[in-house]
């Protein structure tokens, strides 16, 4: 029985991982570098940083 649960519990966690990874890949891959924000002007967040760093060198 412990062992059993043990393994649940293993299997959980593993789960959670990988939703993790799945959730940080689609952020990272789609959210940030795709999708247009309203916040942004209609520009994704990625463009938008690269927008700013146009207008305003860094010293």
């Amino acid at each position: 029985m412990l062992l059993h649960l043990n393994n649940a519990k293993f299997s959980s966690l593993k789960r959670l991982e990988m939703e993790k990874a799945i959730l940080k890949q689609w952020i990272n891959g789609y959210y940030n570098v795709y999708r247009p924000h309203t916040n942004n002007g209609g520009l994704s967040p990625c463009l938008h940083e690269e927008k700013w760093k146009q207008v305003i060198p860094v010293s």
